[in-house]
């Protein structure tokens, strides 16, 4: 500010001043003064200085603040639609077509960018401009995984970013582990993991593959060990985080093995953290599938029932897609069907998922999620739900 007031027309002094104030910022909603503040800083900067390549970059990463658009969410779709962040991009490349920070989040589909073909473009044109960099080989790694669903495309790109940073082995390792796991080679991938994992816990995935290698009570073990573990942190958010996909991949185990008990000690876990977490939005907490599943098995489905019909209402608002979280809100609407009764149209809403959308959802992969999602319980022997899953089997084994 002091810049400011020395030279007025300093447009780097408000750039600066818009970068400052956007660190401030996480996204809740008290902060979107300092988010219009920031807003206008650029604007002011960029209209002094408009050669700063730089500066449309940090402009456009501080736009998409849901809370900042009027009617959340539809506000911010609106923006979404009319490309108001991709748009600062496009013209940061224009000043600066070498720029590769605005490359790499341009690059970032679809939030950033319309289409595919121009994000996979601006990806390939990173790796020309900075050959020994990983993150233009990572980027179109994560394009081939999804939304394109070539799996055997992204463990090369992501083979040759390992090959570049040799002291990342754990992280590309473990990126190659779910790659591998997708594919069905469940041996190489549990290699991988323990290749990742030799200082660390087993994640969700890892489990997971052990599972598949017919190692049931190894992937237990590693499921109790990774919660206990992290039960020991003190950040209770990060905790929370990180203890959902691990209790919710034990619950789902118990279900299918009959011991509802078991589950449902489990989920109360997580319920009691999400409420603690959140303790204005317990209509979340409620909605949670496998927490409903539970319920309907306990004779409490009348209880929440409400929550997961708003779930239902919430999962039509197509924000989630924007984000690149497609495949996630996909699922999401067929397990809310499902455990609505609605089965017809939770089959038709699976069968309209592109491959690649099936493949995964969150920690689970999609062999998990058609063997053990207990969210589907409803619906996993019709011959429809069968098909989905078995379209995805065949294409993986091709790749």
């Amino acid at each position: 500010r002091k810049a400011i007031e020395l030279d007025p027309e300093l447009g780097e002094g408000y750039i600066s001043l818009g970068s400052l104030l956007r660190d401030q910022v996480y996204g809740y909603p008290d902060e979107m003064p300092l988010v219009r503040e920031a807003h206008a800083a650029y604007e002011r900067g960029l209209e002094l200085s408009p050669n700063v390549s730089q500066a449309y970059h940090w402009y456009a990463l501080s736009l998409p603040f849901i809370g900042f658009y009027p009617d959340p969410p539809h506000g911010w779709i609106d923006a979404y639609k009319r490309r108001v962040w991709q748009s600062v991009i496009d013209k940061g490349l224009e000043v600066d077509p070498l720029s590769l920070p605005l490359l790499f989040t341009g690059a970032a589909y679809p939030l950033y960018v319309s289409t595919l073909e121009v994000a996979m473009q601006r990806a390939r044109r990173a790796i020309e401009i900075a050959p020994e960099s990983t993150r233009g080989y990572e980027k179109v790694a994560s394009l081939s995984d999804h939304p394109m669903g070539r799996i055997d495309e992204a463990i090369r790109w992501v083979s040759k970013a390992a090959r570049r940073d040799p002291q990342r082995h754990a992280g590309f390792s473990q990126r190659l582990g779910g790659l591998y796991l997708k594919l069905g080679d469940y041996e190489m991938a549990h290699e991988l993991y323990v290749h990742a994992e030799i200082f660390r816990d087993k994640t969700t995935s890892h489990a997971i593959a052990l599972l598949y290698l017919d190692r049931r009570a190894d992937a237990i073990e590693a499921l109790e060990t990774t919660y206990e573990t992290i039960l020991e942190t003190d950040d209770r958010s990060h905790t929370a985080h990180e203890l959902t996909p691990v209790l919710n991949t034990l619950a789902a185990l118990d279900l299918q093995a009959g011991d509802v008990a078991a589950a449902e000690q489990r989920n109360d876990v997580i319920r009691e953290m999400c409420l603690e977490i959140r303790p204005d939005e317990s209509e979340i907490c409620d909605s949670l599938p496998i927490h409903f599943r539970i319920s309907q098995l306990t004779g409490q489905e009348d209880q929440f029932r409400p929550a997961l019909e708003q779930e239902y209402r919430d999962v039509e608002i197509p924000w989630f897609e924007a984000y690149g979280a497609r495949a996630q809100q996909a699922f999401a609407k067929v397990r809310a069907l499902t455990l609505l009764g609605r089965h017809d149209e939770a089959l038709d809403a699976l069968e309209v998922m592109s491959l690649a959308d099936r493949q995964r959802n969150g920690p689970w992969v999609w062999q998990f999620l058609r063997d053990y999602d207990p969210a589907l319980d409803a619906i996993r022997d019709n011959p429809r739900f069968q098909d989905a899953f078995a379209e995805v089997e065949v294409e993986m084994a091709k790749q």
